[in-house]
């Protein structure tokens, strides 16, 4: 360091100590400092020296500490990618999930791509030991040393497979369980990755409900990530396998954040970025600016918002197409309301267009409110929808062909995560028949799907409906009710205490109806039709039965869509 260094060549041992003439320095060069500028130091050469000395003792200080931390940074992809520093690795990752994280392999240098292998994810042996994820290949297409310096670069996924299976037991998603801590102990193990697919064939059909079954759904993705191209191939679900059938056997899905990549790449990704622009200066705080859009064979759908601390901030509700097969009408349309459970086609197009906001525009959140546009359907006269025609005596042609028109109203679902389905008012005319009206049917309540679709909901007869059937005086807000229990695929109605109520409430209305006499034939037209092979009656009805206590009547979700049309 120089001859001014009392210690530099001085061998630091353990009971090495600071001699006394550096001690004395020391507390010259304090005294320099403290000194005022008007009263020099009588040793003002001396303490120019030691000030030298010591700002060259901190800057080699300095140096080697740099130094130190460069040549540990330097050597740290070399430690990663040893077998104890790859434990080691894994060991911190494990903190941060519930069970275990193992890497095969991790091949780390400044001046190659990083290159992982063999990732997997374990849940707790306590929950069964099993695996719950996978990625066979993790790869950036430049040196380390050129990621770190923020250098634009691709990274590939290769062959990602997660469990998306359903817990037999509460019906929920199981790995979200685990995340949560509220996952039960199970045997059951589901294999994933190359295996995936063999493993679904030879699985035999759960004899419980079907939520628990799956099926594999393949996957690929493409996505634009601040400075990273992400390419995600030969990806695997393991999802229920009824959503394999409404989704398809396949899908994609492109992915782009940040305002600046928005604007760069959309046209690559087909994303309208336009959205962007149009904003005012507020979305600046959300975070980046995120467009998503998913492809399958029977699905399109598309989110654009914000990145959040929690999720995402949508900018609009979420939009899908989906196309009419036989699973959408059993898995979905017949869970909304069992006036659904035997549509047979969609016309005009095939396809259901619907929209998806989350409380607050948030996501993730505890309720989404699903809408589904008008619908113009073909739906069977099965056995729910040719009983209410029979209770309503009606014997006009159209209604006894065995495939029948009908129109829905939009239909508004609010979805919880662990709750019900909550359909609000669905209003649909079934048939043409008189004046090209057909019969006009309301529902609305909730199915409860993880208790094997159980329903509780409420059937309406609106006023226009009863007054074909012949009832007189009903008024034009009037509408009968009808309590509807069993499962989505067994709803189940009183059929004998339907007649009551609508006989009870034929004899209150006839007497403010200009011609009760007609209210009368439609008593006996139920008599003769619509209660025949239903035993007989033992319920004496008064005028005052069933009606008592009214259910309460929601109003349409929108404006009729024959209404308006009319």
């Amino acid at each position: 360091m120089g001859k001014d260094c009392p210690w530099e060549h001085t061998d630091i041992g353990a009971d090495w100590k600071l001699p006394d003439r550096c001690i004395g320095a020391t507390r010259t060069v304090v005294n320099a400092l403290s000194a005022e500028p008007d009263q020099p130091s009588a040793d003002h050469k001396t303490s120019g020296g030691l000030w030298r000395t010591v700002i060259k003792w901190i800057l080699r200080l300095v140096g080697a500490a740099l130094f130190s931390a460069a040549a540990l940074l330097a050597l740290l992809p070399s430690i990663v990618s040893s077998h104890r520093g790859c434990s080691a690795c894994t060991a911190v990752a494990s903190k941060f999930v519930p069970g275990t994280v193992q890497v095969a392999e991790i091949q780390a240098r400044w001046q190659q791509p990083l290159d992982v292998r063999g990732v997997t994810w374990t849940e707790p042996t306590t929950l069964g030991g099993r695996q719950l994820a996978s990625v066979e290949q993790i790869k950036t297409s430049i040196a380390l040393i050129d990621v770190v310096r923020g250098k634009p670069f691709d990274v590939l996924i290769s062959k990602p497979a997660v469990d998306c299976s359903i817990d037999a037991a509460s019906g929920e998603v199981h790995i979200t369980q685990v995340l949560q801590g509220t996952a039960q102990a199970t045997q059951s193990t589901v294999e994933t990755g190359d295996t995936v697919l063999a493993a679904a064939t030879s699985r035999s059909h759960a004899k419980k409900q079907l939520l628990v079954e799956s099926s594999p759904l393949r996957f690929t993705a493409e996505g634009q990530l601040l400075s990273a191209h992400v390419y995600i191939s030969d990806g695997v679900l393991q999802v229920p396998d009824e959503l394999r059938q409404v989704v398809g056997d396949d899908f994609h899905v492109s992915a782009i954040v940040g305002a600046q990549n928005m604007e760069t790449y959309s046209e690559d990704f087909g994303i309208d970025a336009g959205w962007v622009q149009s904003q005012d200066g507020s979305h600046s705080k959300r975070g980046d600016a995120t467009a998503v859009v998913f492809n399958s064979p029977h699905v399109t759908a598309q989110l654009r918002g914000w990145r959040t601390g929690s999720g995402l901030l949508l900018s609009e509700p979420a939009t899908a197409s989906v196309d009419y097969t036989p699973a959408l009408a059993k898995y979905g349309l017949q869970r909304i309301s069992p006036l659904l459970s035997n549509v047979v086609a969609v016309q005009e197009g095939g396809k259901v267009q619907m929209s998806f906001s989350p409380e607050g525009m948030a996501l993730p959140a505890e309720k989404t409110s699903v809408h589904i546009e008008p619908m113009k359907l073909v739906v069977g006269q099965g056995d729910f929808v040719s009983k209410i025609v029979n209770l309503l005596g009606l014997k006009d042609s159209s209604l006894s062909k065995s495939s029948l028109q009908a129109w829905t109203s939009t239909i508004a679902v609010d979805v919880y995560p662990e709750g019900p389905v909550h359909t609000q008012r669905l209003d649909i005319l079934v048939g043409t028949g008189h004046g090209q009206k057909g019969v006009h049917l309301c529902m609305w309540g909730s199915v409860e799907p993880a208790n094997d679709s159980a329903l509780n909901m409420t059937l309406g007869f609106p006023a226009d409906t009863l007054k074909w059937a012949g009832l007189q005086g009903v008024p034009e807000d009037g509408m009968l009710t009808v309590a509807v229990t069993g499962t989505a695929y067994k709803p189940k109605i009183d059929w004998q205490g339907a007649y009551n109520k609508l006989t009870s409430s034929a004899l209150k209305w006839q007497s403010h109806a200009p011609k009760a006499s007609e209210a009368v034939s439609l008593k006996q037209a139920i008599a003769n039709q619509a209660l025949k092979g239903l035993g007989t009656l033992h319920h004496k009805v008064t005028s005052g039965d069933q009606a008592a206590s009214p259910a309460v009547i929601p109003p349409p979700v929108a404006p009729l869509p024959w209404a308006v049309q009319q």
